[in-house]
């Protein structure tokens, strides 16, 4: 019966959850890779994938940074961020850190402005005038 056991499909035949891979002389087990098995546990400091950070002995998926963010300028017209309807101006939204891409529409759904922004990580919420970009220089 034991024998069964360490074939089973459950252990040697399924592949390793995503990022982990075979370890062990009989590389039944699955560790994350920088780990050794031991023959009881996965020993050492996992090596991440890109995403990922290290929490203990595993990695887990890493958070998206978001802060509240309060747009104002061109009250009573339509916000699109990244393409996404968030509403009619001014509005706030719990925001992804980066740079952002921003446009808004009147009522016929012209868009009267846009431009770009970015969202800097930081204690409490972030206010945004959104402003047309200076006009270009002849």
């Amino acid at each position: 019966m034991w024998l069964l056991a360490f074939l089973s499909p459950a252990t040697a035949g399924e592949p390793c959850p995503e990022g982990m891979q075979r370890a062990g002389l009989e590389q039944l087990k699955c560790c994350w890779p920088g780990q050794v098995w031991t023959g009881k546990s996965c020993k050492g400091g996992p090596i991440c994938p890109e995403g990922q950070r290290v929490r203990g002995r595993n990695c887990i998926d890493r958070p998206i940074e978001k802060r509240l963010t309060l747009l104002s300028g061109y009250e009573g017209s339509t916000l699109f961020v990244d393409d996404e309807p968030l509403g009619t101006l001014p509005v706030s939204a719990e925001l992804p850190l980066g740079e952002h891409l921003w446009y808004a529409q009147d009522l016929s759904q012209n868009i009267i402005a846009s431009g770009r922004f970015k969202i800097r990580a930081g204690d409490g919420n972030q206010i945004l005038v959104l402003e047309p970009p200076p006009p270009e220089d002849p």
